[in-house]
């Protein structure tokens, strides 16, 4: 009997990893992850990613993201906020069709922006967002 149990809790606990059995949190929160010109790995929508920054030397800023869902429409919005060393609000970038867009001027220092994603109240798992960045 004390094998079955230990084997029960072992594939709940695995299907829980996998997303078959319900959601471990509502709030994800990752990273920090580095922001670099070019396109970013996708990431699920739902919860806060963070991505660092070091900037060496002034700096133009531009990030838009992409929503895309390979079941088909999504319902998913994304806000950016940009927060220097301090932890002070540089940008706050509102969702726009579900998507955000930042063009900031940057002063040399350290850097976050904070992706924070919602499903516009749907439980939908596979909407993910990827990130444009450029600098110059």
């Amino acid at each position: 009997m004390k094998h079955s149990t230990s084997i029960v809790a072992t594939l709940i606990a695995g299907s829980m990893l996998m997303g078959t059995i319900g959601q471990a949190s509502a709030m994800v929160v990752s990273g920090p992850h580095p922001l670099e010109s070019g396109s970013s790995i996708s990431r699920l929508v739902d919860g806060v990613g963070h991505y660092r920054l070091q900037v060496d030397s002034p700096t133009r800023l531009s990030v838009q993201s992409e929503i895309w869902n390979p079941a088909g429409a999504h319902h998913a919005k994304l806000r950016g906020v940009l927060r220097d060393g301090q932890n002070n609000i540089v940008v706050e970038s509102r969702s726009h069709d579900g998507r955000f867009n930042i063009d900031q001027s940057l002063q040399p220092g350290h850097y976050t922006l904070e992706v924070h994603g919602s499903q516009a109240g749907r439980v939908d798992s596979s909407s993910r967002y990827y990130l444009r960045t450029n600098m110059e």
